[in-house]
């Protein structure tokens, strides 16, 4: 691999495919209250402005925990005296 920086998108395909990298993959996030004092201290424009200034190769990121099609789908299981357990659309047995 070649000492050339890579751009973010090379950058995240590489490490994702295992292959060499320059460094590893940045992505941060920031609470409301951060940004808003980052702006009231000289910060121009949005979190995707402070995304940029912070060099980070990711600049939107959606964790999404894997539901089964009909993901409202439960089966009741068995209860006790403390918990209800019942199964979900994806099989797993979710205890409340």
């Amino acid at each position: 691999m070649s000492k050339a920086c890579l751009s973010g998108q090379e950058r995240m395909s590489r490490a994702f495919n295992r292959r060499d990298h320059d460094r590893v993959p940045r992505y941060e996030t920031f609470w409301g209250e951060t940004l808003t004092r980052w702006q009231n201290e000289g910060l121009l424009g949005d979190a995707n402005s402070a995304l940029d200034l912070l060099g980070a190769d990711l600049h939107g990121l959606c964790w999404a925990w894997p539901q089964a099609f009909g993901n409202d789908f439960r089966e009741f299981v068995r209860q006790d005296q403390e918990t209800k357990v019942f199964r979900n659309g994806n099989g797993a047995l979710l205890r409340y």
